[in-house]
């Protein structure tokens, strides 16, 4: 069942903090964890559950194979909360990772009535929602390497400049930034969603591509940080 309160869609600032924005599960684990801490002045009560991609999910109808322990907990203020996370063994795909989503919904305690006695009040509800990976034992190398396989061709859409970028492994590629350099020019490129295993996506670009232009591009790392790297044009 899915806590009370309004699902916070506004950027207000959520007293559970997430250690990390993103987990890794290597399929050889029996479970993973992941830490939270209520870094607020008042108790706060956590629901956390796992989707295959839709937001709309909720916890009565997730259907992803995981399961949490606890599904549901009270943090008081300045106290650490561990959720295990555990596969449950359905099959899933053994030659590239999988992606799930894990949800952590925050909902305040109800505030007391003011001194003049008004009840009326409006709680807001606040979900963190972060990507799970899910590694199968035979990819022994990280999202650092899947980097150097991208393969970027210059193209036009609609009569327009644009790049399309391949990912022929095995690792889900979040790019942050992506940039042609060349001439003393920049011209940069709308990303507007993560690279799936054998996805390819048409970039469209702000400009005319420079002269001996090469690709700058920023992805997110395992542990959230930032990757940069440099790679040519494919002719």
């Amino acid at each position: 069942m899915l806590m009370g309160g309004l699902t916070a869609m506004l950027p207000l600032q959520a007293s559970v903090v997430i250690t990390g924005t993103r987990v890794i599960y290597p399929a050889s684990e029996s479970e993973v964890t992941v830490k939270l801490f209520n870094d607020g002045k008042h108790p706060a009560l956590v629901q956390a559950w796992i989707d295959q991609g839709d937001p709309q999910t909720t916890p009565t109808n997730a259907k992803a194979p995981f399961t949490i322990t606890p599904p549901i907990a009270r943090m008081d203020p300045g106290k650490s909360q561990t959720l295990r996370l555990s596969y449950t063994g359905e099959p899933l795909p053994t030659d590239r990772e999988s992606v799930f989503y894990l949800n952590v919904l925050e909902v305040p305690p109800k505030p007391q009535a003011q001194a003049h006695g008004s009840n009326n009040w409006l709680q807001l509800a606040i979900r963190s929602r972060l990507k799970l990976f899910f590694r199968p034992d035979s990819l022994k190398n990280s999202v650092q390497d899947a980097l150097p396989q991208l393969t970027w061709q210059l193209t036009r859409e609609g009569g327009k400049p644009a790049l399309a970028v391949r990912n022929p492994s095995a690792y889900y590629v979040t790019l942050t930034d992506v940039e042609l350099r060349g001439d003393g020019h920049t011209v940069s490129a709308k990303v507007d969603r993560m690279l799936a295993p054998g996805d390819q996506q048409t970039l469209s670009l702000q400009g005319e591509p420079p002269a001996g232009a090469q690709v700058h591009l920023r992805a997110i790392s395992e542990l959230g940080g930032i990757l940069e790297a440099d790679r040519p044009l494919a002719p």
